[in-house]
């Protein structure tokens, strides 16, 4: 079976994963659509269904900014939750995804991480982002949407100096085995306390002890971030001070991601 079709054998492979993990209750997979967070609003689902679709062409991310999957190489699913805080279930997909990937990358002598608020990332020549997140509250529940670049790729323009895949980082697995890792380390992080995923986000942060760039509400402000924490925003140290950026209005500009 091509690469191309290899989503035709998810759906009993993935009936008999989630038969373990009790975070999920039915997996829905389908051929193409312009997003699975649409997708899978459309449906009006209970928690606990998770949509996966083999190709994904409209994905989107936080701020509206567009998320490529257009060949196919990457995983694309979202899955509804009962009603929790939008910074929560940020924070618990973030530490899901590190939980998932990082030790693979690390496997062959490179850095991943998170960078604050939503993205996975791998220092090769520069930062390059690998996975991203969505949390969308759609009637009485909350969709977290999660993709991951899983193959090497042709990137748009616009993509090719900050994006890149697993396999380019040395990890060469299956989109199945992806989204196996994943839902499994969501089913692992469903006991944990904000205090136990505040303490896991800042063991992957890449920001702390970095220069850079945020701007809130207008007004920039640029320094060394001293600490990350994924529910109160970033400690900032500038030329005057402490500075906290709120999580719900700042938004990184630049940072010098080899620090």
């Amino acid at each position: 079976m091509s690469r191309a079709e290899d989503h035709l054998a998810w759906p009993d492979q993935l009936e008999a994963l989630i038969e373990d993990l009790s975070q999920f209750s039915r997996v829905v997979v389908i051929s193409e659509t312009g997003s699975t967070q649409d997708a899978l609003a459309r449906l009006n689902p209970e928690p606990g269904v998770v949509l996966v679709a083999g190709r994904q062409t409209g994905g989107r991310g936080r701020l509206g900014r567009r998320w490529a999957d257009d060949e196919g190489a990457g995983l694309a699913l979202s899955f509804a939750v009962k009603p929790s805080s939008a910074a929560h279930l940020c924070a618990r997909a973030a530490v899901s995804i590190s939980s998932a990937f990082t030790s693979l990358v690390a496997d062959h002598g490179i850095r991943a991480g998170l960078k604050w608020p939503n993205d996975f990332l791998v220092l090769l020549d520069r930062p390059r982002k690998v996975a991203g997140i969505l949390v969308e509250q759609v009637g009485d529940c909350m969709i977290v949407g999660i993709g991951v670049n899983v193959h090497s790729r042709c990137w748009p323009a616009e993509l090719e100096d900050t994006a890149c895949s697993l396999e380019d980082a040395g990890v060469k697995i299956t989109r199945l085995e992806a989204i196996t890792r994943l839902l499994r380390a969501w089913q692992k992080t469903a006991s944990s306390s904000d205090d136990q995923l505040r303490a896991a986000f800042r063991e992957a942060d890449l920001l702390q002890g970095c220069r850079a760039r945020f701007e809130e509400g207008g007004v920039l402000h640029e320094g060394v971030v001293t600490e990350i924490d994924p529910f109160t925003g970033v400690s900032l140290r500038t030329d005057t001070g402490v500075t906290l950026m709120r999580p719900d209005l700042a938004r990184l500009q630049a940072w010098e991601g080899l620090c």
